[in-house]
Order: structure tokens, then sequence, then C-alpha cells
């Protein structure tokens, strides 16, 4: 606390209590504060001051001044008697020792044996000058600190006194503890400085992997790893150690092992994920849930939606990727890996479907800013890129594209590389996408068979267009690699290969591979479809020169699977067209269109304008097969699919509009929804609509209403109203 505060509280507060006295040791040490509490003090007061040097003290004021010569004990100041029970020659060895220093003194005198065991007054009553030695129960105390949820001290104690307990401390909540709150480097340090000294076991080489992850340091871990295993079954550091430590061709056999000795919640995520198999998974889940562990449930749900997304059923992996996402911002978890796994993952399930949350654009933008975390920022990286190539940004994209190539290791170049190089393609930049997919070729040879399957993929996709039949050959090797090492060939591969095929005139095998992935194409959004094929083979898929606006909320939109970057003035006249499918004569477009403008102005932007789109005049009408997310929203009210219509709704029709035409129909469509989900009575739908509103004081307050008590989202929107109510001046 700073003087200035202290003198504060002195001069409001010393008037209860006077007249005193005050005695200050060490006066001279703080001149300046104690001359302040002198001034404020009353003539009644008394003041007892001590110290080296006290001379530039007011001597009037300080009634008495003790110096510390003053202070110190001596010989004189002992009674005979007292002299003759300690005796005299104790009495001088203690004053010398102690320099006749009080309390020191009586010490001295005790440890001599000539006064019993020296005590200090204290508001809880005498306390031994010499304390008495602490004798620690490290069991009891390890048990108090684990019982209490001290994990960081409990972790510590174990690893210090008790180390054959470090395992089930782990197990128990330290584990979850370090990692939940960011801190794998502690962890780390901990447990590898116990395995340096021979002190491991399953438990404490798991964890110790499971932080050396987040650290990017596992691989040196491997020989500890193996060499534990060939000695010990340890089923669930097995199963880390095949999603993690081993080589690839191994990790099937590694995770069956691990879940056939044990059945659990970690061996059967590992197991499952492995081989892509939605049971296992949906198992762990329900292993984990049962268990209480919400840490393994969000892992295993995370992974239950990828294992879906591979099969092409986008919708389920989107819910599992959802409930991943909600249970970890439940938990409030600040684990870096875990937050950027879970929020990458249900990002890009919405690109997929065609209704990406911006929320979640933004989490996973500011989280890569901070972290750089391998493979997990890696895939982070790609899924922000193909968030901008959506959106039409593609400036964006690629700037984002080669930060992630000049910041990806050479050993680790081929894993990206088909990425790159089917993004560089559509593009329109093949020339550096088949000098990307090479390096990554020629790095790849010390990366194993399955980084060299992906360094020929890309080659395949960079010559795809070019050289048709080179293209082919390094698809199909890369295919064979692929199931040589029983792995499923990636969807992008499966896409270019039927398009190769189909180049080639063989069109049956074309139409064998696609058959492979028409789960798939079935469910990708028509913008999502860019990102797995090449807009030249959007016909083998029926979706031959599609025109897709996305005007919820944004300006997005493609032509055969390419972006457009529309202006605005663009968009306003797409969307028009797209709200009169019949056709509109060029005074109704421009009635629509603003308020005042001339027929010849809105002639030249329909010129400028068809140089982008196709458009039929007479009337005027968008002249390719064409779909809108505002008409379909409308089409899914009309029919009762009020969810569906929700999760389309991004935010009101071209945001930037002022055209009448477009203002009319952004009010018909909020009021439309609003007017649907209100009747239809659902509680989190109605929670789901007033956060897409924003602002909407009956809907929070129908949200309140009909949300079930306990559920957190009802304490959401009882805030939401009562805000509301402030700003609109509401009792």
């Amino acid at each position: 606390m700073e003087w200035g505060v202290l003198t504060e509280l002195w001069s409001k507060q010393a008037h209860f209590f006077q007249p005193m006295t005050i005695a200050v040791t060490g006066a001279d040490r703080a001149p300046e504060f104690v001359m302040q509490l002198m001034n404020q003090a009353s003539a009644e007061d008394r003041w007892l001051l001590a110290g080296e040097n006290l001379d530039g003290f007011n001597s009037q004021r300080s009634g008495l001044t003790l110096h510390v010569s003053d202070l110190r004990l001596s010989e004189e100041d002992f009674s005979p008697a007292f002299i003759e029970k300690v005796g005299q020659e104790a009495l001088v060895r203690a004053l010398e020792e102690s320099q006749g220093v009080f309390e020191r003194f009586l010490i001295r005198l005790h440890q001599a044996g000539a006064v019993p065991e020296p005590t200090r007054p204290s508001p809880r009553g005498p306390r031994l000058l010499i304390p008495e030695p602490v004798a620690l129960n490290p069991e009891k105390a390890l048990s108090h600190l684990v019982e209490k949820g001290f994990w960081k001290e409990a972790l510590e104690m174990a690893a210090s006194h008790t180390k054959e307990s470090v395992g089930e401390v782990l197990a128990a909540g330290a584990g979850y503890y370090f990692l939940g709150r960011g801190d794998a480097l502690g962890l780390y340090r901990i447990l590898l400085n116990l395995v340096e000294h021979g002190h491991a076991d399953e438990e404490v080489l798991l964890w110790l992997v499971g932080a050396a992850q987040r650290l990017g340091k596992h691989e040196g871990l491997r020989d500890a790893v193996e060499a534990y295993l060939s000695e010990n079954e340890a089923p669930r550091l097995r199963a880390v150690y095949a999603g993690s430590l081993a080589p690839r061709e191994l990790r099937p056999q590694e995770a069956r092992r691990a879940a056939a000795a044990r059945e659990d919640e970690l061996t059967l995520y590992f197991l499952g994920s492995e081989l892509r198999d939605t049971d296992l998974l949906l198992e762990a889940l329900r292993l984990a849930e049962k268990a209480g562990d919400t840490y393994a449930a969000i892992r295993n749900a995370k992974a239950l939606g990828i294992a879906f997304s591979r099969k092409g059923h986008l919708l389920e992996a989107h819910h599992y990727k959802r409930y991943a996402y909600t249970l970890l911002h439940s938990e409030r978890l600040i684990d870096p890996i875990a937050r950027i796994t879970t929020v990458n993952s249900y990002l890009y399930s919405g690109l997929l479907l065609g209704n990406p949350e911006p929320g979640l654009y933004e989490e996973l933008t500011a989280f890569v800013n901070q972290h750089t975390l391998g493979g997990w920022w890696r895939a982070a990286m790609t899924t922000l890129i193909e968030y901008a190539w959506i959106k039409g940004d593609l400036e964006e994209a690629r700037k984002k594209l080669n930060e992630l190539w000049s910041k990806t290791l050479r050993k680790d170049r081929a894993l990206l590389a088909p990425f790159a190089a089917h993004a560089l393609r559509s593009w329109g930049e093949p020339r550096r996408a088949l000098d990307l997919a090479r390096e990554a070729l020629t790095f790849s040879r010390e990366g194993g068979g399955f980084a060299r399957a992906q360094a020929e993929t890309a080659l395949g996709i960079a010559q795809f267009g070019k050289q048709e039949e080179a293209s082919l050959e390094h698809l199909e090797g890369a295919r064979g690699v692929f199931l040589g090492m029983t792995v499923e060939p990636p969807y992008k591969l499966k896409f270019y290969l039927a398009a190769a095929l189909h180049a080639l005139g063989r069109r049956e095998e074309a139409q064998g591979i696609l058959r492979e992935v028409s789960p798939l194409a079935a469910a990708l959004h028509d913008s999502a479809l860019q990102l797995f094929l090449p807009p030249e083979a959007l016909p083998l898929l029926g979706r031959d020169s599609k025109l897709s606006l996305s005007f919820l909320g944004g300006c997005h939109a493609t032509l055969e699977g390419a972006p457009l970057e529309l202006r605005l003035s663009h968009a306003e006249m797409l969307a028009l067209l797209a709200l009169h499918p019949k056709g509109l004569s060029l005074g109704e477009l421009a009635a629509h269109y603003r308020d005042s403008v001339s027929p010849s102005t809105v002639k030249s932007t329909l010129s400028r304008l068809r140089e982008i789109v196709p458009l039929a005049s007479k009337p005027y009408r968008i002249a390719v097969e064409w779909s809108a997310d505002f008409v379909r929203l409308a089409e899914l009210v009309r029919s009762g699919r009020v969810t569906q219509a929700l999760d389309l709704y991004q935010g009101p029709l071209l945001p930037g509009s002022a055209s009448p035409g477009i203002e009319e129909h952004r009010a018909i469509i909020e009021e439309t929804l609003r007017a649907a989900v209100l009747d239809q009575g659902d509680g989190p739908l109605v929670f789901n609509l007033a956060e897409r509103l924003g602002d909407d004081l009956e809907v929070w307050e129908a949200a309140r209403d009909r949300l079930l008590p306990g559920d957190s989202r009802r304490v959401i929107a009882e805030a939401q109203v009562r805000r509301l109510q402030r700003d609109y001046g509401i009792d």
C-alpha cells in the first residue's frame, strides 16, 4: 500500500482513538512518511521513535527518541538475581552473540539451557520464537490437495515426494487441469523430469506425449514410448502411440491391439479415428459422457463428426461438430489444441454446407494469429483460405496461402501440396501449381509412402487440363499407394481422377469413381464444390453453368464454381432479377433499382454486368441456371422447414444496399422468418432467431419465456431483454 493512502486513512480515522501513544520502529527508514503522520496527530498524542539516525525529527513532537544503541541490552539491564540464575559466563556470551538484540539474546540463552523456550505474544496466543519443525506426511497432504482440486500443487508434490502416485494424480484431474488451461509446457517439464530419472509408467508417458504434441516435441519421445511398449501392454499408451508416433503403416494394427486389450473412451477413439468407424466413435463418445469426462467427449464428438464428413454425411457431421463446440464453450477451456481443432472443424463443416458462421471465422483468425501449432495450425489456415475463397476474396486467400506455404516445414510440404495445387490451379495460376507440386515431390522422398502419395496427387492435379495422360498416371499411382496402406484415398484425388478418366474418354471408369464420391457430391453446397474439383469437371455432376448467389448477410456469388467479384450495383441487379424470375422490363428494373435513375444508367450497368454473368433481355432475366439463398429461404418457410430456413439466414439481404426493391424484400424476408419462428414456439429456435436479429426486444422476450428453466441461454435472453428495455426507455 502506498504511503499517501495510509496517511489519508490516518487523517480520517485517527480521531476515533485519540489521545494515544504511537511507537514507530525504523523511523529513519521512512522519515517523510513518519513526519506526515506526526503532523496530523493531536497535541495529546505521545510518540516513541526508534532508529539509527533520528536527528531530523521534531524533538518537541516526538516525545521520546530511541536510537538502536539505546535499545541494545547490556549487563546493567539485568538484576543480580537473574545473572546468578543463568550464570555470568552464559549471559556475557549470549549478549555478544546476539549483539544485544532482545529475541536473539533469549534464543541464545535457551540454546545454552539457561532459560525455558522463549515465546512471542500474538493475537492467537504465545508463539515460539524457535518454531517446531513440521512433520510432513506426503500421503495425507497429497490426498488433501487432490480432494480440494489443487491439481498443480498435487502434481508437484506427487512428483517430488510420492512418485508412484503421479499417474493417479494425472488421471484424477491434474492432466486435464494443465492442458485445459493451456499450460502444456508446465506439464511437459514435470513429467519429462520424472521420465529422465527413471520414473515412467503408462499414465505418465501418455500425458507427456499429449503435452509434447502441443509443443511440437513429441517426436523426441518415440524411443522412450516404444521401449516401454516393448515390455508392457499399456493399452491406453499404445492407443496414443498409434495415433501420434507409430509409422503410418503400423497405426491400424497398433490401434486394434490397444482396443482389444482395453475398450474405453480413449482406445476406441483412436481405433475409430484410424478406421473412420462411426460406430466405434459413437461408443467412445458414450463412454466419455458416462464417465463425465467432458474433455474426452469434446474430442470424441469432433472425431465422430470428421468420420461422418469422410463418408459424405455432412449434416450428421455438422451436428456432432456443433455439439463438440458447445461443450468446449460450456467448459471454458483454453487449451489451444482443443480450441483450434474444434473451432476449425465446426467452421469447415459449415463451409461445406454453405452456411459458415462469420463469428467462427473471426475466432479462428484471431487464434491462428496468436499460435503456430504445426499440423493443427496448417489445418486451420486451409479452412481460413477456403472461407475467403468461397466468399470471393481471392486476394485474402492468396495472401494466406503464401503465408501457409512459407511457414510449412520442408518435410511437411508434401502433405499440403494437393490443397495448394488445386487452389492455385483454380485461381488461374497453373504454372505455380506445377512448381509447388514438383517441389513437394522432391521433398517427399524422405517422408515415407503417405507423403509420396500426397505429392503424386498434387502433381496429377497440377497437370490436369494440360497433360491428361501424365495427370492420370500420377493420380492412379497415388491412389494405389493409399490403398496399399489401407488408407482411403482423399476425395480431392477421386474427383480429379474421375475428371482425368472422363477427359481421356474412359467414361465408365470415371462414372465408377464418381459413384464412390456421390454421397459427398450430393451433400456439398454449390459454393463448396470448387474446393474439391476443377470447374471444367462440373458437368460430370450435372451442375453445368450454375450461378449461385449468397446475398444473405453478405455479397458472394460463384459461376460454374468460380467466385465472382461483384460490385454492389451488379449484386443489386442480380438480386432483383432473381426475385422476379419471369423477368423485368428496363423501366420496371429501374423503378426497383433506384428512386430516381434514368433507364440509360440502368442499361449501362446491365451491359457491364453481362460481361460477368449471362443475361437475357426483353424482358431482362438471368440466362443460366441459378440458385439464390434468399429465394431458397422463402421456399423453406413456405414448406414448413423453419429450422433449415433459420440456418440459412446469415443476415439481412445485401446489407449495404439502399435500393428500394432490395430494402422492401429485405424487410419481407426478415418478417416472414420472424413470424414463422415465433409461430413454431420452439425455445432454442427462437433464441437462435434473436441472436440473428440482434436488437428485437419481442423476440428476446419470447426466447426468455420459452426456454426451459436451467437452460444457460435463458440467462443470456434475460440480460438482452433488460439491455433493450433500458435502451428503449421501458421500465
